[in-house]
């Protein structure tokens, strides 16, 4: 499967060698944004539509947008032509305009009309290195499963807290909370570590919720669902991460949840979280 996925990008590749030469297809320009560590951006238009049309003249054409789509796969979805994956998105006016990531999730919506200043600011916020999730990504893409569903929501999660704009940086977490809903979906019941993942799911988005500002509500949910005493013992590092990003610098607390995170971590992976989440403005 994996060389065969890279055969099909090596030929993508071939055949799109120029950001400005829009794509068709959204599979074939999914194959090649994993492939080339890179975001989609997707048009929907028609050819009858006049801020499509308008929008192509002076937007996308402008020298500096297409110098910033050289770190995209563009395409152009016919609104006509392709109706039920315009559908799949809630397309119901055009022109309207996506990023997505490799499988097709949503990353920034923009619906309507926009000129060249307002498309060169979006993109050049969505103008990222995305080599770390490329893995669980292209994983998740061969194999829709909860492991590389989950896999790829912890990597998006990772990659949300070192981006310093704040709303990209919400745009990133909403991904990531979307891949633990998909990977909530496929637990199956019969598992023998159904309620491990599902409790480590529930976890993950309560990070998520940190990460957002809304300590009050995660301490709510710990203090009432959560302890020491009942929590799998595999989920302990997520428990104790949350635990200590609740506390404040002088909470007497602190050190006795940095010694038990730091006992439960043994890969080191929530401590280097913390640091991270520490330098979030």
């Amino acid at each position: 499967m994996i060389k065969k996925l890279l055969v099909v990008i090596i030929l993508l590749t071939t055949s799109n060698s120029f950001a400005t030469n829009w794509l068709h297809s959204l599979e074939d320009a999914q194959k090649l944004a994993l492939g080339q560590n890179k975001l989609i951006l997707v048009d929907f238009w028609a050819s009858w539509c006049g801020p499509c049309l308008k929008m192509d003249k002076d937007s996308w054409s402008d020298p500096e947008v297409q110098s910033l789509m050289e770190a995209f796969i563009p395409v152009k979805i016919d609104f006509d032509r392709q109706k039920n994956l315009a559908r799949s998105y809630q397309v119901n006016a055009i022109p309207d305009f996506f990023i997505m990531d490799g499988n097709g999730a949503v990353i920034y919506h923009h619906k309507g009309y926009l000129n060249a200043f307002g498309l060169i600011q979006e993109l050049k916020k969505y103008q990222l290195n995305i080599a770390y999730t490329t893995t669980p990504a292209i994983q998740y893409y061969q194999k829709k499963q909860y492991n590389t569903a989950l896999k790829l929501a912890e990597r998006y999660m990772d990659f949300a807290l070192n981006i310093s704009d704040k709303e990209v940086r919400f745009n990133f977490l909403q991904v990531a909370e979307n891949y633990l809903n998909k990977s909530e979906d496929l637990l199956v019941k019969t598992m023998s570590t159904y309620n491990l993942f599902e409790e480590r799911i529930a976890l993950y988005n309560l990070m998520i919720d940190v990460y957002r500002g809304k300590t009050s509500k995660v301490t709510r949910v710990l203090e009432k669902e959560y302890s020491e005493s009942t929590i799998d013992s595999r989920n302990k590092a997520v428990f104790y991460f949350l635990k200590s990003c609740l506390c404040e610098p002088n909470d007497s607390e602190l050190a006795q949840v940095s010694e038990k995170l730091k006992s439960e971590d043994v890969t080191g992976d929530f401590q280097t979280r913390l640091q991270w989440f520490s330098a979030i403005d």
